[in-house]
């Protein structure tokens, strides 16, 4: 069974971690070439999920809630 728990692990964080560069790119490209403000907070949304992601994944717990919490609150000063 820890075989198979190991396994699903690895492949788990594997894909954690691709759809987080993925997040990341994605928003980036889309970011760039935007000039209303609403698509620009969209794609913004997108890359910030990424890095959500990839400090989730490396399991530094104090980098991972500073960050959801500051990004709550220049969300909510935003809009």
């Amino acid at each position: 069974y820890l075989i198979l728990f190991i396994i699903n692990h690895i492949i788990t964080f594997t894909f954690i971690n691709i759809i987080a560069i993925i997040c990341v790119i994605i928003g980036s490209i889309g970011l760039s070439s935007q000039w209303r403000i609403k698509r620009f907070l969209t794609y913004s949304a997108i890359s910030h999920l990424g890095f959500i992601l990839l400090a989730y994944i490396s399991f530094s717990w104090d980098s991972y809630f500073y960050y959801l919490y500051f990004y709550g609150i220049t969300n909510l000063i935003i809009f």
